[in-house]
């Protein structure tokens, strides 16, 4: 293995023998799928095209319609709220949050590099899938004081009443009745019965507010069909593949649009240096609802997008979606709702509610922490990026997908995964700079691995897709906990603490860990897993902390936390507490845990010291347990 970075951080006295005092060794060994696992159920949404107007306030429903679908479509944590009301009370609730960003993006003439122009949005749009039950009598939409700004009849909405009755009807009855998949898309009810809950745009009214003031015409699905054929392919194509690789991605879409910009979506735009140069738009994404311009520049001439633009644009720009409608962690803080639309909302938060602003938060963490580590890695360039990456030349080096990816945040996890929607991705450079490792990832392609582990984790991207990207490349090769170079193999055991006493008191969730020593010292991560399943297996966000004052100013502790913790054996007292060390912050994926096979890793792991103050980062940490 290569040296890795020395950095520890600071915790609370004997806080590793603490927080691991108690085990009882669990395998439940299930995966935990947050989009829609294979066989899902049809439910019925309520799906709500709204809009917000930010100078003064007005919200409003534009239309609404029903659709049935076994895609869990996925939605914000908050700021407003939707509310499906019963006979007898709330039956279903969901947080939601308005985009206030348009991000344009362009190309140059001859398709080289993209810049991006971010725009605040006078109109904010987003749309809702509320969860519908037949005896609903009110949908009411609330502000995050509880206050109601819209309401709508349900009974109004198309295809309530074959709800009702349970008669589906048109596409629906064709879905509901498992429909032979067909190898491609001849019209648009090809694609609107194979994904139901995405609304495929005909008139100028399915698209956002702000995409109705900016484009020339929308194209409406049949009409792109028998103006090109292959587009609808290639939307049937990448639909269908998202559906398996990433049903998460999947459900962040809620619209897609054939559109033109005007002139083609050509304009004048700043290059890196300031100076006038000439871009054309691609695709655009406001909240949840995709356009996608039907022309593209090829060779300097204008055409009509091609399939695989259309692959690598959808992707792009799913993961936007994606991306927009969890990144408003700060609106919900403060809300104040009734007691039941408050439990209902909940219930979603306890499934999605760890991917709330990762984007924005664990993943510029990881970039950050990454630049501290190892200094060929750089940071973001903003509008400047073209300058520093011409052709794309040193991206990969750099930690990046591509040149593009440097813009910011945001650009850089939409080209890692736009990569896997690519013909030959495994080809890329990302992929191969991982060709002939197996039993280490040196220090310059770990910034690679460590966001490939991250996209895996939250399954964004499949595991399949992973392993032909990363290859053999794998330094959980045998039993250990590594840290820093040391393995904490004596003793090493993992799996769940209390967990059956926590299961029969009922209790929202139970300490996972994997603890181990060395002849002086020892070390522990743990990470804290919630009901049905308990199980450890998947991502998790390594919290932030204050070092020992953790256990006394934050209300929930030590032992509800996810960090890792690391003291010496050899020392006690005041010695002991100004050595031991506790991270605060990084991610930790834990991939198997059954018997005889326990693995995962943690990445880019900032640590203190016992006064909370930043002392290095641990850039990578795994474990594995072959036969514990």
């Amino acid at each position: 293995m290569p040296a890795r970075s020395r950095v520890w951080v600071g915790s609370a006295v004997v806080v590793v023998l603490a927080l691991a005092s108690t085990w009882f060794l669990i395998r439940p060994g299930t995966r935990s799928q947050i989009g829609a696992p294979a066989g899902a159920p049809v439910q019925s949404y309520l799906r709500l095209s709204v809009s917000r107007d930010a100078a003064s306030g007005a919200v409003d429903i534009s239309r609404a319609a029903i659709v049935e679908t076994a895609v869990q479509p996925l939605t914000a944590m908050g700021g407003f709220y939707a509310v499906l009301d019963g006979p007898e009370g709330v039956l279903a609730a969901r947080p939601f949050a308005f985009p206030t960003i348009e991000h344009q993006e362009y190309r140059d003439a001859s398709g080289a590099f993209v810049m991006r122009q971010d725009v605040s949005l006078a109109r904010q749009s987003v749309i809702v899938f509320l969860p519908y039950e037949p005896d609903a009598t009110t949908v009411r939409l609330l502000d995050v004081n509880g206050n109601q700004v819209a309401a709508l009849d349900p009974t109004t909405v198309e295809g309530v009443a074959a709800a009702r009755t349970g008669a589906a009807t048109g596409v629906f009855e064709a879905l509901l009745s498992v429909i032979e998949t067909p190898l491609r898309a001849a019209s648009a009810a090809d694609l609107q019965a194979q994904f139901p809950h995405i609304l495929f745009g005909s008139s100028l009214d399915d698209l956002s507010a702000t995409h109705q003031e900016g484009v020339e015409a929308i194209i409406p699905i049949d009409d792109a069909l028998d103006m090109a054929p292959h587009i609808g392919d290639a939307l049937f194509d990448v639909l269908s593949e998202l559906r398996d690789r990433s049903p998460l991605l999947l459900g962040s879409i809620a619209s897609i649009s054939i559109i033109e910009f005007p002139d083609s979506g050509v304009v004048t735009i700043a290059d890196c240096s300031g100076e006038p140069s000439t871009g054309q738009r691609g695709a655009s994404t406001v909240g949840n609802q995709i356009v996608i311009n039907v022309r593209d520049s090829i060779n300097n001439q204008i055409e009509i997008i091609g399939a695989d633009e259309i692959r690598k644009n959808l992707a792009h720009e799913a993961t936007h979606a994606f991306t927009m409608l969890l990144e408003n962690g700060g609106s919900v803080v403060q809300e104040r709702l009734p007691g039941d639309v408050l439990a209902r909302v909940n219930e979603l938060r306890e499934q999605f509610g760890h991917l709330n602003g990762v984007v924005s938060g664990t993943w510029g963490q990881m970039q950050g922490s990454a630049i501290i580590a190892y200094s060929g890695y750089k940071g973001y360039e903003g509008t400047n990026y073209p300058c520093v990456y011409p052709g794309d030349e040193g991206a990969v080096e750099a930690g990046f997908k591509r040149g593009y990816g440097a813009w910011s945040i945001l650009e850089d996890i939409a080209t890692y995964v736009e990569m896997f929607y690519e013909n030959g991705f495994a080809s890329h450079p990302v992929c191969q700079q991982f060709s002939g490792l197996s039993d280490e990832v040196p220090r310059p392609q770990l910034l690679a691995f460590a966001k490939l582990n991250f996209l895996r984790g939250l399954e964004l991207i499949s595991e399949a897709d992973y392993e032909a990207c990363v290859q053999d490349a794998d330094p959980a090769n045998q039993d250990g906990f590594m840290i820093n170079d040391e393995n904490y193999s004596d003793g090493l055991k993992a799996g769940g603490v209390n967990r059956d006493e926590n299961i029969q008191a009922g209790r929202e969730g139970s300490r996972w860990a994997v603890l181990g020593s060395t002849s002086s010292a020892q070390a522990l991560l743990q990470i804290f897993t919630r009901p049905p399943a308990y199980s450890p297996v998947g991502f998790y966000r390594l919290d932030d902390t204050t070092g020992w004052l953790t256990a006394y100013v934050q209300m929930r502790g030590l032992a509800r936390r996810n960090l890792i913790t690391w003291q010496p054996t050899n020392t006690e007292g005041s010695e002991l507490t100004r050595n031991t060390r506790v991270s605060t912050g990084g991610f930790a994926l834990v991939v198997n845990d059954q018997p005889g096979d326990t693995k995962g890793y943690a990445f880019f792991v900032p640590l203190e010291d016992w006064l909370a103050r930043r002392t290095g980062v641990l850039d990578l940490v795994w474990f594995r347990l072959e036969d514990n």
